[in-house]
């Protein structure tokens, strides 16, 4: 089963411009305390896109109440940061969440060097 952009993102209400907005996400992932911490390892120790987009996704899911509170999280802001990385080291879905949480106007950093235009 995946969830969408928009289920971890109704930080507004307004409506993305592009109807390909949806980032893919396993949602029974974010259910495994231990799946989470491995890609958190990734993500930290080896600067893992996969990981660092997990990290990343995690914290707009704890800020909108859908990830079990037995799994850790950093703040929007920081997950912010992780998705940013990991954008910028070429990762697909971190760079669509980004583009993502920009449509909804969610995103307050600038944006990577892919999604400039």
């Amino acid at each position: 089963m995946a969830i969408t952009c928009t289920l971890f993102l109704a930080c507004t209400s307004k409506k993305p411009q592009e109807e390909d907005l949806a980032v893919p996400i396993r949602k029974s992932l974010f259910h495994d305390r231990d799946s989470v911490m491995y890609y958190y390892e990734q993500g930290l120790r080896h600067n893992d896109p996969k990981g660092l987009y997990v990290i990343g996704v995690a914290a707009h899911l704890r800020y909108n109440g859908t990830l079990p509170e037995e799994i850790y999280a950093p703040t929007v802001k920081e997950g912010n940061q992780y998705l940013l990385l990991s954008a910028q080291l070429g990762y697909p879905d971190a760079i669509q969440a980004i583009r993502c949480l920009d449509a909804h106007g969610c995103w307050a950093l600038s944006l990577p060097e892919q999604l400039e235009k």
